[in-house]
């Protein structure tokens, strides 16, 4: 009430993150962006779904469907690809992997950023996970990882990025 934000009709917020001095408050169709140095606010529209805001490291990413992946960096959004591997398929996790950015696709595995190519992380691995629909998932302290699915129960990876076990 306060900053007079005029809000999209039915509006929902999905995630809240804080990055230095800004939080992000992300719907699905924006990203308002609050400055608690200056109390001011911007906005990031997109004609496009944002699927989520992803906090990595020190930065925050997110996709916009369609367009590409951007990284919120000083208050703005700047393109890191738009490749169509990326671009045309939902992202539904971003993490760190050796000083690289590892992309969790829905349907299609995890794929890397090498010089602009998209790489698979794990072309055995990514085959099998296409048999599955991922929702969540979560990288554990051990390095391995839990995937949420939808139908199937959860997917458990190990560190060698093997596929151990499914608990369906």
């Amino acid at each position: 009430e306060k900053l007079k934000l005029q809000l999209k009709e039915d509006e929902e917020f999905w995630n809240i993150l804080k990055l230095e001095q800004w939080i992000l408050f992300q719907s699905l169709d924006r990203i308002y962006i609050f400055n608690t140095q200056n109390e001011s606010v911007n906005i990031i529209d997109s004609e496009t779904t944002i699927t989520k805001i992803y906090k990595v490291g020190n930065g925050i990413y997110f996709q916009k469907m369609n367009q590409g992946i951007y990284k919120f960096e000083s208050g703005q959004e700047r393109l890191i690809t738009n490749h169509p591997m990326l671009k045309d398929r939902i992202v539904v996790n971003i993490f760190e992997e050796d000083g690289q950015l590892l992309f969790q696709t829905k349907e299609d595995g995890f794929y890397t950023i090498n010089n602009g190519a998209i790489l698979p992380w794990n072309t055995s691995l990514n085959q099998q996970l296409s048999q599955y629909s991922t929702y969540n998932s979560i990288r554990l302290r051990n390095g391995h990882f839990v995937l949420g699915t939808v139908s199937n129960g959860i997917i458990y990876i190990n560190s060698d990025k093997q596929l151990e076990y499914n608990i369906n």
